[in-house]
Protein backbone atom coordinates (compact mmCIF):
# COMPACT_ATOMS: atom_id res chain seq x y z
CA UNK A 1 0.00 0.00 0.00
CA UNK A 2 2.58 2.06 0.75
CA UNK A 3 4.05 2.39 -2.60
CA UNK A 4 1.04 3.09 -4.27
CA UNK A 5 0.31 6.41 -1.88
CA UNK A 6 3.93 7.94 -2.64
CA UNK A 7 2.99 6.63 -6.86
CA UNK A 8 -0.17 8.24 -6.59
CA UNK A 9 1.39 11.49 -4.72
CA UNK A 10 3.73 11.76 -7.18
CA UNK A 11 1.44 11.43 -10.10
CA UNK A 12 -0.65 14.26 -9.20
CA UNK A 13 2.71 16.20 -8.74
CA UNK A 14 2.14 17.09 -4.68
CA UNK A 15 5.49 17.00 -2.26
CA UNK A 16 5.08 15.40 0.57
CA UNK A 17 4.76 18.97 2.38
CA UNK A 18 1.60 20.42 0.08
CA UNK A 19 0.03 16.46 0.26
CA UNK A 20 0.18 16.44 3.91
CA UNK A 21 -0.88 20.04 4.37
CA UNK A 22 -3.79 19.39 2.20
CA UNK A 23 -5.16 15.89 3.90
CA UNK A 24 -4.61 17.74 7.35
CA UNK A 25 -1.47 15.54 8.16
CA UNK A 26 1.94 16.35 9.42
CA UNK A 27 4.68 15.33 6.67
CA UNK A 28 6.17 12.90 8.79
CA UNK A 29 3.17 11.51 8.63
CA UNK A 30 3.56 11.26 4.96
CA UNK A 31 6.65 9.87 5.05
CA UNK A 32 6.08 6.94 7.72
CA UNK A 33 2.80 6.47 5.23
CA UNK A 34 5.11 6.11 2.44
CA UNK A 35 7.75 4.35 3.89
CA UNK A 36 5.62 1.70 5.48
CA UNK A 37 6.47 2.94 8.77
CA UNK A 38 2.36 3.84 8.86
CA UNK A 39 -0.44 2.91 7.55
CA UNK A 40 -2.98 6.10 7.09
CA UNK A 41 -5.99 6.26 8.57
CA UNK A 42 -9.54 6.21 7.47
CA UNK A 43 -9.53 9.74 7.12
CA UNK A 44 -6.66 10.24 5.37
CA UNK A 45 -7.97 7.75 2.69
CA UNK A 46 -11.61 9.23 2.71
CA UNK A 47 -9.29 12.63 1.75
CA UNK A 48 -7.20 11.30 -0.32
CA UNK A 49 -10.32 9.38 -2.60
CA UNK A 50 -12.52 12.73 -2.52
CA UNK A 51 -10.02 15.67 -2.65
CA UNK A 52 -7.84 13.78 -5.60
CA UNK A 53 -10.17 11.38 -6.68
CA UNK A 54 -7.35 8.33 -5.54
CA UNK A 55 -8.97 4.75 -5.88
CA UNK A 56 -9.52 3.37 -2.58
CA UNK A 57 -9.32 0.02 -4.56
CA UNK A 58 -6.16 0.58 -5.91
CA UNK A 59 -4.76 2.10 -3.08
CA UNK A 60 -5.50 -0.96 -1.07
CA UNK A 61 -6.07 -3.66 -3.30
CA UNK A 62 -4.11 -2.64 -6.09
CA UNK A 63 -6.61 -2.87 -8.35
CA UNK A 64 -6.53 -0.31 -11.40
CA UNK A 65 -7.59 1.89 -12.19
CA UNK A 66 -5.62 4.60 -10.40
CA UNK A 67 -8.13 7.29 -10.26
CA UNK A 68 -11.99 7.54 -9.93
CA UNK A 69 -13.26 8.81 -13.61
CA UNK A 70 -14.76 12.26 -13.25
CA UNK A 71 -17.53 13.45 -14.45
CA UNK A 72 -17.55 16.63 -16.54
CA UNK A 73 -19.29 18.31 -14.37
CA UNK A 74 -16.42 17.38 -11.39
CA UNK A 75 -14.03 18.75 -13.82
CA UNK A 76 -15.78 21.60 -14.18
CA UNK A 77 -16.30 22.40 -10.45
CA UNK A 78 -12.32 21.30 -9.57
CA UNK A 79 -11.32 23.93 -12.16
CA UNK A 80 -13.04 26.58 -10.72
CA UNK A 81 -12.20 25.98 -7.21
CA UNK A 82 -8.56 26.07 -8.38
CA UNK A 83 -8.98 29.28 -10.01
CA UNK A 84 -11.14 31.29 -7.60
CA UNK A 85 -8.81 33.79 -4.83
CA UNK A 86 -10.44 36.41 -3.21
CA UNK A 87 -11.33 39.76 -4.27
CA UNK A 88 -10.61 38.89 -7.75
CA UNK A 89 -12.38 39.79 -11.45
CA UNK A 90 -12.86 35.55 -12.11
CA UNK A 91 -14.30 35.35 -8.96
CA UNK A 92 -16.95 38.34 -9.26
CA UNK A 93 -17.62 36.98 -12.83
CA UNK A 94 -18.27 33.52 -11.78
CA UNK A 95 -20.64 34.64 -9.20
CA UNK A 96 -22.46 36.07 -11.73
CA UNK A 97 -22.70 32.94 -14.01
CA UNK A 98 -23.96 31.13 -11.53
CA UNK A 99 -26.66 33.26 -11.25
CA UNK A 100 -27.71 33.20 -14.29
CA UNK A 101 -31.11 31.88 -15.85
CA UNK A 102 -31.24 29.48 -19.08
CA UNK A 103 -32.09 32.33 -21.28
CA UNK A 104 -29.27 34.49 -20.34
CA UNK A 105 -27.15 31.33 -20.83
CA UNK A 106 -28.47 30.68 -23.84
CA UNK A 107 -27.72 34.31 -24.96
CA UNK A 108 -24.10 33.59 -23.96
CA UNK A 109 -23.77 30.89 -25.88
CA UNK A 110 -25.18 32.51 -29.21
CA UNK A 111 -23.06 35.09 -28.53
CA UNK A 112 -19.86 32.27 -28.43
CA UNK A 113 -20.80 30.73 -31.22
CA UNK A 114 -20.85 33.79 -33.41
CA UNK A 115 -16.84 34.39 -32.64
CA UNK A 116 -16.44 30.33 -33.93
CA UNK A 117 -18.09 31.47 -36.89
CA UNK A 118 -16.13 34.34 -37.72
CA UNK A 119 -13.11 32.04 -37.56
Amino acid sequence: MHNRIKEVREAIGKSQTDFAKELGISRSAISKIESGENIPSEQTLMLMEYKYKISRKYIEKNELPKFIDTSQKDKIKNYIDEKITDNSALNDALKKLANMSTEEWNAVYNFIQQFKKSE
